[in-house]
């Protein structure tokens, strides 16, 4: 009963129930929409996107401060959407859902984090495996638990990708916060015995989305600044300049996400040449088994009459 009781408090503003706002208010799937869309977090990654790559505005997304416009681009033979995100768990979040509206299944985030371990060093590429939910939106969409584990499928694509690309990389566990500034000591010790290499603030909200909406999610974090040693190294945070490093994640996350669109294309035509002869099979073999039984126990019921 007690814990009833706490599991009914910690899970208030989880429920089942359809929202009286949805995505669907605002926007609907899009026609040959992009399966596959990447998002950065840095304004200066996705301006230089937009000089490096051709690609053609597809649709817009909007809030209250300014808008969002969705781009289409090319990248290996494969239709990829890219947009920027604005940085915070709810902001990014209402995008990304908008996003599935239009039609997305497979999102890449790339955006830069705070590094937790000394040894990870300025661009250095980290793959997020599990995010602990120091933030709150992602309780509004999964019950009550300390942590995220992120789509095993896409986070396993995403390295084949970086082995692909010879690009280093380092899979762990990140810490996702509300509180930019409120990043204390004791708090940083705490998550840094949890298994936190790294600190960002979007990457356990959006995997509850994901996960609630039923879609893939994968995030490619970048070393930025660092509170591994106790104290604050600003490194390459808010720089006038991006190192040519950091430049480099625009073509990363693109390529990563062209053979994401490649493999989960393959997948899905072979779950579906696969289900349908075994489920014919299986439902046969019990029928079968069913069929001998209702057959005994009619010969039984036959003989008690006699």
């Amino acid at each position: 009963m007690i814990f009833d009781r706490l599991n009914a408090i910690f899970n208030k503003h989880y429920g089942y129930e359809e929202a009286i706002l949805n995505p669907s208010e605002f926007h609907t799937e899009l026609k040959n929409f992009p399966k596959t869309a990447v998002t950065f977090f840095s304004k200066k990654l996705f301006n230089l996107f937009l000089k490096k790559y051709d690609c053609e505005q597809i649709a817009v997304l909007e809030n209250e401060t300014t808008v969002f416009p969705v781009f289409k681009t090319k990248i290996k033979n494969r239709n990829i959407a890219v947009y920027q995100s604005p940085v915070g768990a709810p902001a990014a979040a209402t995008l990304f859902e908008e996003m599935i509206a239009l039609g997305s299944e497979n999102i890449i985030a790339a955006g830069c984090c705070g590094c937790l371990d000394k040894n990870l060093k300025v661009s250095d590429i980290i793959v997020p495996n599990a995010a602990i939910r120091d933030e709150g939106l992602s309780y509004h969409y999964l019950k009550t638990g300390d942590e995220i584990e992120l789509n095993k499928n896409l986070v396993n694509l995403v390295c084949q990708s970086l082995e692909k690309q010879k690009q280093p990389f380092v899979v762990g566990k990140t810490w996702t916060t509300d509180g930019i500034y409120r990043e204390t000591l004791d708090k940083m010790d705490k998550r840094q015995k949890q298994g936190a290499i790294v600190v960002e603030m979007e990457t356990a909200a959006l995997a509850s989305v994901a996960e609630f909406r039923k879609i893939n999610f994968a995030q490619i974090l970048y070393g930025a600044d660092s509170l591994a040693e106790g104290n604050y190294d600003k490194r390459a945070f808010r720089g006038e300049k991006i190192s040519k490093q950091t430049e480099d994640i625009i073509e990363i996350a693109l390529l990563c996400a062209a053979f994401v669109d490649q493999e989960i294309k393959k997948q899905h035509k072979t779950e579906k040449e696969r289900p349908q002869i075994k489920k014919r099979g299986f439902f046969k073999f019990f029928n079968k088994i069913e069929e001998k039984r209702e057959q005994k126990r009619r010969t039984k019921n036959e003989r008690k009459q006699f």
